[in-house]
């Protein structure tokens, strides 16, 4: 088989509004480090090609995901829907790309659609002969179980990654799960976060693209002793260590044939509680932030809280939601729009893996981005943020599970 990278920087070089806290106002004020576009692009033994395209930003909305494949497909010769969209999640990145929003920016959006086409004719220029190999590993330290407090910070960070061995360089891609999210609200500098400190311990001829799981109740928050520049190379560190020195062995069968599936699903949104419902939540949770002493669970009420005070969007028409499945050979990926918690992901990969015969992982943030898949349970004041922040309503979660299962058995087809 053939791979071949590109990458091009989307870092803007004035202040902007940043995304992924209800919190922070302030406009960006430098950069930490550079953020990219990046494609990755795979051929098959049977010269079918595959396409990972990867942005540092929060997420990549359903718009601009179709933008982009509509602007890579003839650069690629390939198929839309050969072409996943992923963004790394990053919450110190700008936020005006979302079409739906006040501060939508056409003018930067028109930059990363051209700086993402040149990345692809990076990757189509630099195809060359690979030998893949695949490891599994841990990161451990890096990340807990934030609704668990501090008995959740002894996670094993389960890490998968897959190797592809050029003459003079590697392509890697890597699935783990944690939110990116070591700088917090009060951090105004662009940066990659996590993933981008983790690349700081990688040798300078391999390029990695991480790839997020399920990890919408895992973070930092109970592992880090500070957000600085300073705990972010720490933490960062501890997951690109593990990807460098995890067991690698050769992936006899990755890419004989790269089979893949998708299918668009419309669902429903505007489950926000209002009226009395939603000022006896906002009583129940002022009351648990007032009795609270430990600051690491203040910010997760205070946080629940924030979602909460927002106004209260009135039912939508129906969304599309873009769910696909790949199969590499010794495993597939499963990609959904969403955050999901860890119980679900893990449920689903296993739901998954039943129905393919090998293993399938869970990427999210892929091929559009639609905040948080709801659990399914009734909202209360012990609810997870991820619940709350869903405007989604409960039965979603099955039709996406349906939806990803049947996509996963059409790779067979």
């Amino acid at each position: 088989m053939r791979a071949g990278f590109g990458r091009q920087a989307i870092t803007p070089h004035k202040p902007m509004k940043m995304a992924g806290f209800d919190r922070r106002t302030e406009l960006s004020t430098g950069i930490l480090d550079e953020l990219y576009s990046s494609v990755l692009l795979l051929e098959d033994e049977t010269d079918a090609l595959f396409s990972f395209v990867s942005l540092d930003v929060l997420g990549v909305d359903h718009k601009l995901c179709t933008l982009i494949r509509k602007t890579l497909s003839p650069v690629l010769s390939l198929r839309e829907d050969r072409i996943w969209v992923s963004s790394t999640h990053s919450h110190s990145a700008p936020s005006h790309i979302f079409s739906g929003m006040e501060s939508y920016d056409p003018a930067f959006v028109s930059f990363l659609l051209e700086q993402t086409k040149e990345a692809g004719k990076q990757a189509l220029e630099d195809l060359s002969p690979c030998a893949p190999y695949i490891a599994h590993s841990h990161a451990t330290g890096v990340a807990s179980l934030r609704n668990k407090g501090a008995e959740g910070s002894d996670f094993p960070m389960p890490i998968h990654v897959t190797k592809l061995c050029r003459k003079d360089d590697s392509l890697s891609f890597c699935h783990f799960t944690c939110h990116p999210t070591v700088l917090d609200e009060k951090n105004t500098l662009y940066s990659k976060d996590i993933p981008g400190a983790a690349a700081k311990r990688f040798p300078k001829n391999q390029f990695c693209l991480f790839h997020n799981g399920a990890c919408a109740d895992i973070s930092t928050r109970f592992t880090r002793s500070a957000s600085t520049p300073k705990e972010l190379d720490r933490l960062g560190g501890i997951l690109g260590d593990a990807i460098v020195d995890a067991p690698y062995a050769p992936g006899t069968t990755f890419g004989a044939r790269i089979t893949s599936a998708e299918t668009v699903l419309h669902l429903s949104r505007g489950a926000g509680v209002d009226g009395q419902e939603r000022e006896a939540l906002i009583g129940a949770l002022q009351e648990k932030l007032a009795a609270c002493d430990d600051p690491r669970m203040k910010r997760e009420y205070d946080s629940r809280l924030a979602v909460l005070e927002r106004s209260v969007a009135a039912a939508e028409t129906d969304r599309p939601i873009r769910i696909a499945a790949v199969d590499f050979g010794p495993y597939l990926y499963a990609s959904l729009p969403f955050e999901v918690d860890s119980k679900d992901g893990e449920e689903l990969e296993t739901l998954l893996t039943q129905a393919a015969g090998k293993p399938v992982y869970l990427i999210c943030y892929t091929g559009g981005y639609d905040g948080y898949l709801p659990s399914g349970n009734p909202l209360t004041a012990d609810s997870s943020y991820e619940d709350f922040a869903s405007r989604y309503y409960p039965q979603s979660r099955r039709q996406v599970w349906e939806s990803a299962k049947q996509c996963v058995l059409n790779t067979k087809l």
